[in-house]
């Protein structure tokens, strides 16, 4: 019976080994993806704060020439804005 017992024990003691090495590679595994990750996460932040901040300017830019236009010409801007609600008005009527 004790041969039986020492046979069971090394082979649970095995498949315990064979179980912590598995999981220990599968940490590794997870440790390299959960890096690349973080990194990749890294660059698109780096990249959206980029896009926002050319976004911010072109608004910027924008809104600039519109208020020069506007006091350059205000009378045709009134018509311009009058018009557009106009159309606007109509195309919300009909839906």
């Amino acid at each position: 019976m004790s041969t039986a017992t020492n046979k069971d024990t090394s082979t649970t003691a095995n498949a315990a080994a064979k179980a912590h090495e598995a999981i220990d590679r599968a940490a590794v595994h997870a440790e390299r993806a959960e890096e690349g990750i973080r990194t990749k996460a890294g660059e698109m932040d780096e990249q959206m704060r980029a896009q926002y901040a050319k976004a911010r300017a072109k608004g910027e830019e924008v809104c600039d020439g519109v208020s020069t236009y506007v006091r350059k010409h205000p009378v045709a801007s009134l018509g311009m804005a009058f018009g557009a609600g106009v159309v606007l008005s109509a195309l919300l009527r009909k839906h």
